[in-house]
C-alpha cells in the first residue's frame, strides 16, 4: 500500500510539473475560412503562442481538429520535437502561408472545417485520436487550450462542454470595416491572453486591435472630451 501511494504521489507531481509548463502555450489565432478562391481555402493556419514570449518546447502535446458534424476528430499531429520561436510563435500553416513552421498538418489548404468546429491543444499523443474519435473521449485535465468556432453557424454545446469552453467564436463576426469571413481570422486580443476577436490575419506576429475599431475608439473618446468641454463651459 505504501509503495502504491509513493508511485501515485510521484505521478501526481510529474503531472503537476507538466501541466504548469504546458500552461504557457495557447492557441493564439486561427483562420479556417480563408476563401481566397471560390472553392479552396488555401491560406489556412493555426498559430500557437508561448505567453512567456520566448522559445518553448512543445513536446508532449498534440493538436487535434474536431468536426462539429458528428463531434469527432478528423486530423491530429504530435508536437514532439517542435518549439516556438524566440518570439513565442509557432504557425501550422498551409503552403500559402509564408514563414509557416509546419505545413504537414494543413498541406495545400482546404483542411480546416468551416462550420461549428473546434481546435484543441492537449497533453497526449496523436495515436489517441485517430480520425473519428469522439470529442467526449478528451480528458478535461489534459486540455491545455481549445477554441470552438464557427462561420455563421449555430453553437455546438457538445464541443463546448467537452473542451471546457463557454463561448463559440464566429469568424464571420466581422469588424467595423465591413469585411467578413474570408478576409479575417480569429485572434486573441490582447495577444496571448484575451478572448478571440475577428481581425485581419497576422500569422507569426502580434495580434492587434483592427484599425477601424481603433479609429472608432478614438472618435468616441473625442466625442466624450468634446461633451465634457461643453458641460464645463456652461
Amino acid at each position: 500500500m505504501q509503495k502504491r501511494n509513493l508511485v501515485a504521489l510521484a505521478m501526481a507531481l510529474t503531472f503537476g510539473i507538466t501541466g504548469l509548463a504546458k500552461g504557457a502555450i495557447v492557441i493564439n489565432e486561427i483562420d479556417s475560412d480563408s476563401a481566397n478562391t471560390p472553392t479552396t481555402d488555401f491560406a489556412e493556419f493555426i498559430e500557437l503562442y508561448s505567453t512567456t514570449g520566448t522559445t518553448t518546447d512543445l513536446s508532449g502535446l498534440v493538436l487535434v481538429l474536431f468536426n462539429g458534424n458528428g463531434n469527432v476528430s478528423y486530423k491530429s499531429i504530435d508536437l514532439d520535437g517542435f518549439s516556438t520561436n524566440s518570439s513565442g510563435y509557432f504557425v501550422f500553416g498551409s503552403t500559402a502561408i509564408a514563414g509557416a513552421n509546419d505545413t504537414t498538418l494543413l498541406g495545400a489548404g482546404n483542411i480546416l472545417q468551416n462550420g461549428d468546429d473546434a481546435v484543441a491543444l492537449l497533453v497526449g499523443d496523436a495515436t489517441s485520436f485517430p480520425n473519428g474519435t469522439g470529442v467526449g473521449t478528451v480528458v478535461p485535465a489534459n486540455i491545455v487550450d481549445a477554441i470552438v468556432y464557427d462561420t455563421n453557424d449555430a453553437d455546438n454545446p457538445t464541443l463546448m462542454a467537452a473542451l471546457g469552453q463557454s463561448v463559440q467564436y464566429d469568424e464571420f463576426g466581422g469588424t467595423a470595416d465591413g469585411n467578413f469571413g474570408a478576409s479575417h481570422s480569429l485572434a486573441r486580443i490582447p495577444n496571448g491572453t484575451g478572448p478571440f476577436t475577428s481581425q485581419l490575419p497576422t500569422p507569426g506576429a502580434l495580434n492587434v486591435v483592427p484599425e477601424p475599431a481603433s479609429v472608432s475608439l478614438i472618435g468616441a473618446a473625442g466625442l466624450l472630451l468634446a461633451g465634457a468641454r461643453r458641460r464645463a463651459a456652461k
